[in-house]
């Protein structure tokens, strides 16, 4: 009962994003004739018209209209994405960390960078089917096939497992693709802990005991982000699950104080969505 519980509560939530999502982009199309003027969205719009690699390939279907094309990427962020992460953690939290508590969802959709999204898909089902060798090799593949730095990020997975691997032997440890530059300053890395992964998120993922293989991925995703910034999504699905757990078995007056904490933070991104997108139209 309790399982069934979060997952009408996680749906709701998904399809409440759904729908703010869906008709802040048909309200774009219908007024200025653009979802979303940014270079990004106009590349994949063109390129999924003339079946380039995998991610191109599935949304070539998609492609005779704008909006549809659209709403298509709209539900792997906000269908697909978070509904993997309820599946992988079993918490509510996880999906409400997801929207509202970390950047990422509306960094994709801001920047229109679809095919990080999908290599994100592919990282979710590794996570979700128990990890093995095998499905390890088979979705690292299609994610080299659908995004340059998607073969990067499962050498990572690749990495920490056989670093976990070698940990397992000894004593158990206890106890990160969107902007296109590096952390350079300490403008970047506010960002980053204000905005990317907030410290409310990383302290509750990290406050127990972490298992070795999402530590490792955690730790490298961060370090990464010295070279480039969009190195972080890892860590930022892999603390939603992690937090989502621990909120979820914390005391009724954290959980409430944790509740005002995403509100807060999605104020902020709804704003500077909706004020930076209007303005990349307008301007454009």
């Amino acid at each position: 009962m309790g399982y069934m519980n979060e997952n009408k509560k996680a749906l709701g939530l998904i399809l409440v994003f759904l729908a703010f999502y869906s008709l802040f982009g048909a309200f774009n199309y219908l007024n200025f004739g653009v979802i979303n003027n940014g270079q990004d969205f106009l590349a994949h719009f063109s390129q999924s018209q003339d079946y380039l690699p995998l991610y191109n390939f599935v949304f070539q279907f998609f492609v005779f209209d704008q909006l549809v094309f659209y709403l298509a990427n709209l539900f792997v962020i906000l269908f697909l994405i978070p509904w993997l992460l309820l599946k992988i953690s079993s918490s509510f939290y996880s999906v409400a960390i997801y929207l509202m508590g970390v950047s990422l969802p509306h960094q994709l959709l801001y920047g229109a960078t679809y095919p990080s999204a999908m290599v994100l898909v592919f990282l979710l089902v590794y996570l979700l089917y128990k990890r093995n060798l095998l499905l390890l090799v088979a979705l690292g593949l299609l994610a080299g096939l659908t995004h340059s730095k998607g073969i990067y990020l499962f050498g990572l997975v690749f990495f920490a497992e056989m670093a976990a691997m070698a940990f397992s032997y000894r004593k158990s440890l206890a106890t990160g693709l969107l902007l296109p530059k590096t952390l350079i300053g300490l403008k970047d890395l506010a960002q980053v802990f204000f905005s990317f992964t907030p410290l409310p998120v990383v302290y509750f993922a990290l406050k127990n005991r972490v298992e070795p293989f999402y530590l490792i991925m955690i730790l490298f995703s961060f370090a990464a982000t010295v070279h480039e910034i969009r190195a972080i999504v890892a860590a930022q699905l892999l603390l939603c699950i992690l937090a989502g757990r621990n909120i979820e078995g914390a005391s009724k007056k954290v959980r409430i104080g944790f509740v005002f904490f995403l509100l807060a933070q999605l104020f902020f991104y709804l704003l500077d969505f909706a004020g930076g997108t209007l303005k990349f139209i307008v301007l454009n």
